[in-house]
């Protein structure tokens, strides 16, 4: 297990993150990584791939956890790298990632091969996108890794306060469950949207009727505190339909 936390590290650079990815040798036997990069401000997008790359040679790593939160200058190009972590870590169960507050997390529209992960063996997969700006393309790709991840058991997912949370995109994520629900492995789904000021009835619908079809219900949890184009009593009618004490939406 290796901890590094460069929390509020105001100093630290593109060059210190070179020499720390330096560290990460190939032939570490490392099952668990955990650093913290919230509030470093004067990291770019260099030192971030350099650290990515050095990662991805860990070939026993089982948990990742890593915090980027209120870094000001990661950027979207940080999926090429965690693109390239999940193929190239044969043994990854666990990935956390936090986005918070990441204000240059940009909804576009990447292109990577998805299917490579359906060999993944990942079972929890965490990721916060608080504040960012995210939509439509990002859950389309999320819907995709979902739906290629076989061997999921949790999905714990933030959106809190993206204001390009539409009702597309929100159908698109949920759609990525699909498969899943057909299966047994899923056990518990999280997924928070609260004061994601432009989800509607649409997306509301899209998770009945996804849930609906289900001959497996697995614990899911979902966060519509806030979302003020949604009413109530909406939300009571699907919680109404299922009486099922594994799902839970929270609401005003």
């Amino acid at each position: 297990m290796l901890n590094i936390n460069f929390r509020y590290c105001s100093n630290l650079t593109d060059l210190s993150c070179h020499l720390v990815s330096k560290c990460l040798k190939k032939d570490f036997e490392l099952a668990t990584l955990r650093i913290n990069f919230a509030w470093c401000n004067k990291v770019f997008d260099s030192g971030y791939q350099a650290l990515m790359n050095s990662i991805s040679g860990l070939k026993q790593l089982k948990l990742l956890d890593l915090s980027f939160w209120n870094s000001s200058h990661l950027t979207s190009s940080i999926w090429e790298g965690l693109n390239s972590l999940i193929r190239q870590c044969p043994k990854l169960e666990e990935m956390y990632i936090d986005f918070a507050w990441c204000t240059n997390i940009k909804d576009l529209d990447l292109c990577f091969d998805i299917e490579v992960f359906s060999g993944s063996p990942l079972k929890v997969l965490s990721l916060d996108f608080t504040m960012t700006e995210v939509g439509q393309n990002t859950c389309r790709m999320l819907s995709k890794m979902i739906s290629s991840f076989k061997e999921l058991v949790e999905v714990n997912l933030k959106f809190q306060t993206c204001q390009h949370m539409t009702d597309d995109a929100a159908c698109f994520l949920i759609a990525g469950f699909k498969d899943h629900f057909r299966e047994e492995k899923l056990q518990k789904i999280t997924i928070d949207f609260q004061s994601c000021s432009q989800l509607g009835v649409k997306s509301l619908t899209e998770i009945w009727e996804v849930l609906k079809t289900s001959p497996h219900l697995p614990q899911v949890s979902i966060n519509l505190k806030d979302c003020h184009r949604i009413r109530a009593k909406r939300i009571d009618f699907v919680l109404n339909f299922f009486s099922n004490p594994s799902l839970t939406i929270e609401k005003k």
